[in-house]
């Protein structure tokens, strides 16, 4: 069945919105790369994360409750609290603001058909 890749819809004004899913990279990019303890631009094999409130204690894998965090700062903090460890944030979590779907589609353009209708930066 033949269907077209592209379809002009008029009187469509409501553009979906797309929050970024909570993924390494997707922190990282919240994040600017930067630890959240010494806020030291971070390589891509140094990064970790790291729950705010340990995992252990109840804390949550979600955007308010992660942050970007060097590997070494991550395992010497272990499953204590920022307090019992002595460490401050510097980079407070945030969920992340949704973006329009065609920013997030623009870098995975499927179909030369669709440049046209996607907005460029």
């Amino acid at each position: 069945m033949r269907a077209p890749r592209v379809i002009i819809a008029v009187q469509f004004d409501k553009v979906p919105l797309k929050r970024p899913r909570l993924t390494l990279n997707h922190l990282r990019e919240r994040d600017n790369h930067r630890c959240a303890y010494t806020q030291r631009i971070l390589k891509p094999d140094e990064c970790s994360m790291e729950h705010v409130v340990p995992k252990s204690k109840g804390g949550a894998t979600e955007w308010k409750n992660v942050v970007l965090a060097d590997k070494r700062i991550n395992n010497i903090r272990g499953n204590r609290t920022l307090e019992e460890a002595g460490l401050t944030l510097k980079i407070k979590p945030h969920e992340p603001t949704a973006k329009p779907f065609h920013e997030t589609v623009r870098a995975n353009l499927t179909f030369p058909e669709w440049e046209f209708f996607i907005k460029k930066k």
